[in-house]
């Protein structure tokens, strides 16, 4: 049997939640429309939210919410114990789950967060993926050769495949340093850089992009099946950054982008003897350190309204 303080614990963590309960508990019973206009959460997190609480919140025969004595109870404790309820937010991953968790849920489905959680809690699963990402890559560069060379065209498809992984692994690293500035946690992380989770999450988003680049050289109808595919390899890649850098998600979009273009740039060293190339190489360097600036910027800006509260959304 749970305790009320244990219930208690699990609640407080929920700005939606306790926003319900003191909506509640201070307007009495409530349609949900009004619930909707009083709290400000979409109708899909209040559905979320208020079958989390449905010891505490029911509906009656006038199809209003109301509290019961348990309820009730709570909020006096909650009163007591917390006092105002709490906006605040770890992450706005955190936020977005408590405003829009469908939308949440899908992205976490589309983009394998799901399968991170079972790679970091299991090295044989992670082994496993990455074997099999990594043959995946390999296979695709032996049948489409000439448009998959990472190293130029004395790179053999088990060695482009490697390098590929690699260097996007030790990418991941720099790019989650220079976004989120947590230099103490980045130094650690450095310390793990090959751990089998990550290089086997990585190995995924690769393995989607190398599918991508497949499709798109067949031509035709293929090429266009290429588009979305690119789409799940960015979700993909920055879902993983995300769940095993800390990075939050939205910056953490600007990964696979950030990364294209500095191979662009690097690859472009190999031209250098046509003066185009000089322009084509500045170019991509300076849309790569951009990227990161941008990606930068908007880590500060979204943690900073996060820890105001997002207010608007909640209260």
């Amino acid at each position: 049997m749970v305790s009320e303080s244990e219930l208690y614990r699990k609640l407080i963590k929920s700005p939606a939640r306790v926003s319900i309960l003191y909506y509640l508990a201070e307007h009495g019973p409530s349609r949900f429309l009004e619930l909707k206009k009083g709290t400000g959460l979409s109708t899909g997190a209040i559905y979320h939210h208020l079958k989390s609480l449905e010891e505490f919140v029911i509906q009656d025969e006038n199809k209003s919410y109301r509290l019961n004595e348990k309820g009730l109870r709570l909020v006096a404790l909650l009163k007591q114990e917390g006092g105002a309820p709490n906006t605040q937010f770890a992450s706005v991953n955190d936020a977005l789950l408590e405003t829009s968790p469908t939308l949440l849920k899908a992205i976490s489905f589309v983009s394998f967060t799901w399968l991170f959680r079972m790679l970091a809690s299991s090295v044989a699963l992670s082994v496993a993926v990455l074997i099999a990402g990594f043959e995946f890559c390999v296979l695709i560069n032996e049948k489409f050769s000439q448009s998959f060379l990472f190293l130029g065209s004395f790179a053999d498809p088990v060695t482009n495949a490697f390098i590929a992984l690699i260097s996007l692994d030790a990418f991941s690293t720099l790019f989650s340093l220079m976004v989120s500035g947590a230099f103490e946690e980045t130094r650690k992380k450095v310390e793990l850089l090959f751990e089998p989770a990550l290089l086997s999450s990585l190995c995924v988003g690769v393995a989607l992009l190398h599918l991508a680049k497949a499709l798109f050289s067949l031509g035709g109808y293929y090429s266009l099946l290429s588009i979305p595919v690119v789409v799940w390899c960015t979700f993909t890649l920055s879902s993983s950054l995300s769940y095993f850098r800390g990075i939050e998600f939205i910056p953490s979009l600007f990964f696979p982008f950030s990364f294209t273009m500095f191979y662009e740039a690097f690859y472009s060293l190999r031209y250098l003897d046509f003066p185009s190339e000089y322009f084509n190489t500045i170019g991509f360097f300076a849309l790569g350190v951009f990227s990161l600036f941008v990606a930068r910027w908007i880590d500060r800006s979204i943690k900073k309204e996060v820890k105001g509260g997002i207010k608007k959304a909640i209260l």
